[in-house]
């Protein structure tokens, strides 16, 4: 009788996750919450899911976990959990997340039902360039042509998911270390493999160098500021003193032309973009002395 009741229990525990917005950009920020409704005689226990790459996502915080009676179904509750995340590549599918639990001590486990979203790829069906970045963008490799740059590109997604995990990890903790500047000048070192004549090679390497400036800047400061768009980011950062000046002018000029190129139509030239990579050299460099004495 026992056996039959915990199944009957198990099969009214359902388990679904969503994304809002449903439609996004690779690097945009969404809500991904996981709603798990069970009797309120079933323990559920929602899978651990700390900060860093689950599937095809980036899971930047979590935003807490709400319970309550669900509406015209007595003994009935309502678990929500949501975090905040974007996708790592076009196209990504819900990550899979685990939900387990005891009905009458009988342990059991599931998998959340996943909805669909729909993450914009890079270039879609008849586009020749990118579409303007919404909130902010991953960096991209340099375009250099053939194999090279498929590797340049696995390389510096890899090396920067590594570098977003490690740092909301440290920023977890009552003081954040602020060293960030290695990991911002290898990355700049990958992309800046040689000039380029290609307005969209140039505008992809604008994109990365931004994010890479936003990161470490960010970093330094210790402060989360990765779903703010670049305007908002530039306004937070330009009246912070713990930034050198020179980086906040630096970091100005850059984001001024990232934004006449993702919003205005600009196509970026060689100089362009070679003054551009020089400015992020610059930031990194000035954080460096201040890291130093900390």
């Amino acid at each position: 009788m026992i056996a039959v009741l915990a199944l009957l229990l198990g099969a009214d525990v359902k388990a679904s996750l969503a994304a809002v917005p449903a439609s996004a950009q690779v690097g945009e920020p969404v809500v991904l919450t996981l709603v798990v409704e069970r009797p309120s005689a079933v323990a559920v226990e929602t899978q651990k899911i700390e900060p860093g790459v689950l599937g095809s996502w980036m899971f930047v915080e979590s935003l807490g976990t709400r319970r309550e009676p669900k509406r015209d179904s007595p003994g009935t509750l309502l678990e929500s959990t949501s975090w905040r995340a974007f996708a790592l590549e076009g196209g990504a599918a819900l990550p899979p997340i685990e939900v387990s639990f005891t009905a009458d001590g009988n342990p059991q486990k599931m998998l959340a039902a996943a909805g669909t979203v729909d993450v914009a790829r890079a270039l879609g069906e008849g586009e020749d360039e990118a579409r303007p970045a919404k909130g902010f963008r991953e960096p991209v490799a340099w375009v250099g042509g053939g194999s090279r740059l498929s590797f340049a590109g696995i390389a510096v997604l890899a090396v920067l998911v590594a570098s977003i995990a490690a740092w909301i990890a440290r920023r977890r903790k009552r003081r954040v270390p602020p060293a960030a500047g290695p990991s911002a000048t290898e990355l700049l070192a990958r992309i800046a493999v040689a000039p380029n004549d290609d307005p969209g090679a140039n505008r992809e390497v604008l994109y990365s160098v931004t994010w890479i400036v936003r990161s470490a800047i960010d970093t330094h400061v210790g402060e989360v500021r990765a779903s703010r768009t670049d305007a908002e980011w530039l306004s937070l950062v330009s009246a912070d003193a713990r930034v050198p000046e020179g980086a906040r002018s630096a970091a100005r000029r850059l984001l001024e032309r990232a934004e006449r190129v993702k919003y205005a139509g600009e196509s970026p030239t060689r100089f362009a973009t070679e003054e551009a990579l020089a400015d992020a050299r610059a930031i990194v460099e000035a954080l460096v002395p201040d890291r130093a004495a900390a």
